[in-house]
């Protein structure tokens, strides 16, 4: 999933059909998966099962055992429980995979705001650049994609109650993505999403899903396929918002069943750009875009952190080589919380995009009352 993940279950799939329940640490860019009863496993390169995994000498990488996860004891087995490579490593294969997957047009602007920060401050930063919530209302595109073999079982207007409708309480979310922004910007964010009608892939649901094929490529050549769909159709474009460089803020993207593909392979939930940018009218073009499966159930978490990237241009505040727990379920834009519920951004990001109402500046007396209260 995009969001940093800590001790949640997943299934592992190997080749011959069996799957594996395990526990993962990470995020779309690194992650380390274990079973219940503590022993890591790798996928192994040669074979594609998933195997107990042993630390190579420098602690740097997982190496596969060639022992199956799971057909045998791991306690006979000359591997320790909990292998962790190192921080530095987790960190350098977080950075490659972020590398490979290029900058989103986010990522970008948040640069761009940096550097002229820098520029004018000189060395250092005290907080972070400033973040203008986009002018007026934000609109978004949302796509459904649907498969031959594998057809939408929520419907276009689920998916638009639970972008849009205000006091939305289906499968027991708190509000919908729209209420979740205007609460968290102080009603200064009416963000909505246009939820298109599905669009039917070309191909089955395993052409997409195919694990052989480097991570991202079927995904794209998805939404590439549903945008000229939409295009042909005559879509109108020309409501959705975009940035000064005329990049539209946010594409989202549900498809239809569950998630089957293992971590970081096929159609794996995950934020990203495309491969090249698609131009929808003369001067605005689609670039960023997260995509995640719908499965049984629509839930806020995921959805409202990924939209924080693209429409707000918050960063993650979770270590991306899992070194540590980052700001916790303090912050959306760390593990978020609830699914169902998830917390509000921090104040510091909140202050930064000019959506915090009052700010006291704690004095030398306060800070004793503080402390006088802490005893």
């Amino acid at each position: 999933m995009p969001v940093a993940f800590a001790g949640e279950e997943f299934t592992l799939h190997n080749p011959a059909g069996s799957e594996i329940r395990v526990r993962g640490w990470g995020n779309q860019f690194q992650a380390t998966f274990e079973t219940a009863d503590g022993y890591t496993v790798v996928k192994n390169p040669a074979t594609g099962f998933f195997d107990y995994a042993r630390l190579s000498p420098a602690h740097s990488s997982l190496v596969a055992t060639a022992i199956g996860a799971g057909s045998v004891d791991p306690a006979t087995l000359d591997v320790e429980k909990h292998a962790r490579t190192t921080p530095s490593a987790r960190r350098l294969q977080a950075q490659a995979a972020r590398d490979d997957a290029g900058r989103r047009r986010w990522e970008e602007r948040r640069q761009e705001r940096r550097s002229v920060v820098r520029a004018a401050a000189g060395a250092g930063l005290a907080a972070p650049p400033p973040l203008p919530t986009a002018p007026g209302p934000v609109t978004g595109l949302c796509l459904l994609g649907q498969f031959p073999d594998v057809p939408g079982t929520i419907t276009q207007q689920q998916i638009d109650d639970f972008c849009n409708l205000p006091g939305y309480s289906a499968f027991g979310n708190n509000g919908s993505v729209h209420d979740y922004f205007l609460k968290v910007s102080g009603g200064k964010l009416q963000y909505r999403n246009k939820a298109v009608a599905y669009y039917t892939a070309a191909h089955n649901r395993s052409y997409c899903t195919d694990p052989a094929i480097p991570y991202t490529q079927r995904a794209r050549e998805l939404i590439v396929e549903a945008l000229d769909h939409l295009t042909a159709l005559g879509h109108d474009f020309g409501q959705l918002s975009s940035d000064s460089s005329g990049f539209v803020f946010a594409l989202n993207v549900f498809y239809a069943g569950g998630a089957v593909n293992n971590w970081s392979e096929g159609l794996g939930p995950h934020s990203c750009s495309l491969a090249s940018f698609y131009q929808v009218t003369a001067g605005t073009e689609l670039s960023d875009y997260q995509i995640t499966d719908i499965g049984t159930e629509l839930t806020l978490r995921t959805f409202c952190h990924e939209n924080s990237h693209m429409v707000c241009d918050f960063p993650d505040l979770y270590d991306y080589g899992n070194g540590g727990g980052g700001v916790g379920n303090y912050c959306l834009m760390c593990y978020g919380g609830s699914d169902l519920n998830p917390v509000e951004v921090n104040v510091y990001l909140k202050n930064a995009a000019g959506r915090t109402s009052a700010i006291e500046t704690v004095d030398d007396g306060m800070e004793a009352d503080v402390e006088a209260g802490r005893k």
